[in-house]
């Protein structure tokens, strides 16, 4: 590469250096890594600039901040003049660490305000995470960096549904079998959680409870709290609401002396869940109205979020759930903006019983589809008792919509393919309460209606054009209108908009409600 040759010393070596990034990195990362002799920290955002203008380097500029990648092909060529320098161990080793200590501190600015702008700088990294995860297996005496980015990287993989890798990674690390008893708890209590959700509470239990005694060890009690409140989670689920109190309570003792406003919402909600399912309505009411006051607190608008999932639970339940679906209207906005998809799943979930219970069978089927997605996205599933009550509502809605019952489902998996979704579902509209559907909006054109149904249907742009006659590009010019009429980004939406809107069943008599 002849422009290599035209560089001063220092340019080359921060040149070949910034070849061990995957992905991109920021001018933090690139300090961090690669100012070694003959580069000094200072110097790293000069001679960065100097590799931009000689188009060695790409640059995007962002509100947020900078970000820097290298052409693959570039990449490449430095990486070899990386090896020929016999600096590739050490530069890796930085590497290696700099994203270690990146996820050390996500794991706490990620349970504040802070979420939503470290979970999109994490978005950025996943490759120099993977990286340094590589590099940390490479060598036993490593292991325990490996355990700790694991464990760190947890705070990134709840919010945004990232399960399987979440699994994945933490297992490995912890099978290493070396490590600080504080990232091992950690570790620990996020399988035990991820059990949880995926159905297996016996699972969660045992790894909870060693995560507990781990902590316990170190005296980790911030973890030792967590892990509490997801203890109580899987005990309820499993039938034993006494010892889910028992472990409630605890989290909450230890929480406040802890002065971790955080756990102790998070402890507040998973006492209700109990209160709920223990068929204490109006002590779970209470809780979860004290898990939503603590939002101001921790600034993390999750607390608010789930809160306000089993307030409306409760809602639905009390004979309400015009006053359900308001509220978990709210609690989906919450969600949507981080994007927290397991916030999503919980409250697609109880949103498909309001809906259910009070009629609105288009509804309730299109989330009935969202569901199936976003489980398979997630790699978790709404609990048991929640998958009864979902099973008795599609045989209902079956009844209520019949052929249509399967358009609405699959509009649903393509909404839930993305993290909009009250948007869809009641377009055009404020949150609150839910007015009835009344049609297809009526901005639409008797043709581009037309086309929105064949769209829901999940039809392509071809057989649209050849069920209406039309060509191709004509009926791609139609989707440009409806979309830009209706406010939707992508078809799903779309589709969405039209199940809501157009095949509304009349709502059931009093009394004639979903079996829960």
């Amino acid at each position: 590469m002849w422009s290599h040759q035209l560089l001063s010393e220092q340019e080359q070596a921060l040149f070949r250096r910034l070849a061990v990034f995957t992905g991109g990195w920021a001018l933090e990362a690139a300090e961090a890594v690669c100012a070694l002799p003959p580069v000094a920290p200072e110097e790293v955002a000069g001679l960065l600039a100097a590799l931009v203008d000689k188009s060695l380097v790409q640059a995007d500029h962002e509100p947020e901040g900078s970000r820097y990648r290298l052409l693959e092909v570039i990449r490449a060529f430095a990486a070899e003049r990386l090896a020929e320098a016999g600096e590739l161990d050490q530069v890796r080793e930085r590497h290696g660490r700099c994203y270690v200590e990146l996820a050390r501190q996500a794991a706490t600015e990620m349970l504040g305000p802070g979420l939503a702008v470290w979970a999109a700088r994490l978005d950025q990294e996943t490759g120099n995470m993977r990286a340094a995860r590589s590099w940390c297996a490479e060598d036993q005496t490593r292991a325990g960096m490996g355990l700790q980015l694991a464990a760190g990287l947890w705070t990134y993989w709840h919010p945004r549904g990232q399960l399987r890798e979440a699994t994945d990674w933490l297992e490995d690390a912890l099978a290493r079998g070396s490590g600080p008893d504080r990232a091992r708890a950690a570790a620990l209590g996020a399988l035990g959680l991820i059990a949880s959700f995926r159905g297996k509470q016996e699972q969660a239990q045992e790894l909870l409870t060693a995560s507990i005694e781990c902590a316990q060890r170190c005296g980790y009690q911030h973890g030792e709290a967590r892990a509490l409140t997801h203890l109580s989670q899987a005990r309820v689920l499993c039938g034993d609401s006494a010892g889910a109190a028992e472990a409630g309570d605890r989290a909450l003792t230890l929480a406040r002396q802890a002065g971790d406003a955080w756990v102790e919402g998070v402890a507040l909600f998973r006492c209700a869940i109990v209160k709920v399912l223990s068929g204490d309505i109006v002590a779970a009411k209470s809780l979860a109205s004290a898990c939503i006051d603590l939002f101001p607190r921790t600034g993390d608008r999750r607390l608010r979020g789930y809160g306000q999932m089993t307030l409306a639970d409760c809602l639905t339940r009390e004979g309400k759930p015009a006053e359900a679906i308001a509220v978990l209207r709210e609690a989906l906005g919450v969600f949507e903006v981080l994007p927290e998809r397991w916030g999503l799943l919980r409250a697609a979930s109880l949103l498909t019983e309001a809906c259910g219970a009070l009629g609105d069978w288009p509804r309730a089927a299109l989330l009935l589809g969202v569901i199936e997605t976003l489980s398979e996205r997630t790699g978790g599933q709404p609990f048991a008792y929640t998958q009864a009550s979902l099973h008795a509502l599609q045989a209902r809605a079956r009844d209520e919509l019949g052929p249509s019952l399967e358009m609405a489902q699959q509009a649903g998996r393509l909404l839930g393919r993305g993290d909009q979704i009250t948007a869809a579902l009641w377009p055009g509209q404020d949150r609150g309460p839910a007015p009835a559907a009344t049609g297809i909006p009526p901005v639409l054109t008797r043709r581009e209606r037309e086309v929105a149904e064949l769209i829901a249907r999940g039809l392509t742009n071809r057989h649209i054009g050849a069920r209406l006659f039309i060509a191709e590009r004509t009926v791609d010019t139609h989707a440009g209108r409806i979309m830009a009429k209706l406010g939707c980004a992508n078809r799903a939406q779309v589709a969405a908009i039209v199940v809501a809107t157009s095949t509304v069943a009349e709502p059931a008599s009093p009394g004639h409600t979903a079996t829960r």
